[in-house]
């Protein structure tokens, strides 16, 4: 295991050709270096905006609760294609999804859009989730569907939700706290209705 913060040294990156295992402390390590693990002896706030849009309203807003001190944890972001960088934390524009499963399960919490990909990853993982929709009318997303998903969600007791960046700074507070609440679903018996539509189709023909 390495220590450094920065890359890794020369005779670091030898190694990763040769070993089956290669850890180090620093999450923004890992996307940098193919086989390496991040072990870090802290865990992390893990905010992120998805693969499709830019979301540099929610970004600034976890830059600047850090800037107010409202946030005493690590923080490694997923970003986009944001044009505004924060000044606080480190981050990267994208990262594959095995890469993302193994960083929810290592954080503590997450911050993110009201992406039901997202959500439905940190509820898998039993993880706090605070969310701030993208916006219609901000040019965000080309429709509120977010804020509708956020309010349900929220309501359910499964994430916390706020929907102006102001209010971030309260929801990281309550997020320290926030334990969700499990959701039971029945992906069994949604195959079974489909099978059923599916086999009535063939016998129709």
């Amino acid at each position: 295991m390495v220590a450094n913060v920065g890359p890794i040294s020369l005779s670091g990156r030898m190694v990763t050709f040769i070993t089956d295992l290669f850890l180090v402390q620093w999450p923004e390590l890992v996307k940098k270096y193919s086989n390496v693990e991040c072990v870090g002896a802290s865990r992390i706030i893990l905010p992120t905006v998805g693969t499709q849009f830019s979301f540099d309203r929610l970004v600034k807003a976890v830059d600047d609760a850090f800037d107010n001190s409202l946030v005493d944890e690590d923080i490694f972001a997923q970003i986009g294609d944001s044009q505004y960088k924060p000044r606080n934390f480190n981050c990267v524009d994208f990262f594959d999804r095995c890469l993302f499963e193994r960083l929810v399960q290592k954080a503590s919490s997450v911050i993110s859009h009201a992406g039901i990909g997202v959500i439905t990853m940190a509820l898998e993982n039993r993880k706090p989730l605070l969310v701030m929709p993208r916006l219609r009318e901000n040019g965000e997303v080309v429709n509120n569907h977010q804020v509708a998903i956020a309010k349900r969600f929220s309501e359910l007791g499964h994430i916390l939700a706020v929907y102006d960046a102001k209010d971030l700074p309260n929801g990281i507070h309550k997020l320290k706290d926030f334990i969700p609440k499990g959701r039971k679903t029945s992906p069994d018996a949604v195959a079974d209705r489909i099978g059923r539509f599916l086999n009535s189709l063939s016998k129709s023909r």
